[in-house]
């Protein structure tokens, strides 16, 4: 089977280094061909840069704010009780308590709860 080599153009984004929906960039056999392909998806594309949609949004939420929608019916989880919430744009989430809070309160949540089974468990005793 005869090796023929062939040059090509992939896309990756400046600010993610991906930003495919699978795990590789496509490839095209100009850089105009790419260009025309990456801006009918929104990609942005500068002399620059070029920039995945996700990227672009996420950017853009960081200059003009987050467009967040209304908090979620409270939800417990191991005694804890959150809301989330969802920006619009970009689609990332806010969480309330913050989610650092929420992690720290998740974990001492299950510390107790394993020191209240372990308790349980032998009868009352330590």
């Amino acid at each position: 089977m005869p090796m023929t080599e062939q040059t090509c153009v992939i896309v990756v984004c400046d600010t993610c280094g991906n930003g495919w929906d699978d795990d590789s960039a496509w490839h095209f056999d100009t850089a105009e061909e790419a260009e025309t392909y990456l801006r009918g998806q929104e990609w942005t594309v500068t002399d620059e840069q070029v920039v995945c949609p996700d990227c672009a949004k996420r950017a853009d939420c960081e200059r003009t704010g987050h467009q967040h929608g209304p908090w979620s019916e409270p939800n417990t989880l191991n005694g804890v009780t959150y809301r989330t919430r969802f920006c619009a744009h970009c689609h990332s989430s806010d969480y309330d308590p913050p989610r650092q809070q929420l992690n720290e309160l998740l974990h001492l949540a299950r510390m107790v709860n394993q020191i209240t089974e372990d308790t349980d468990s032998k009868g009352g005793q330590l």
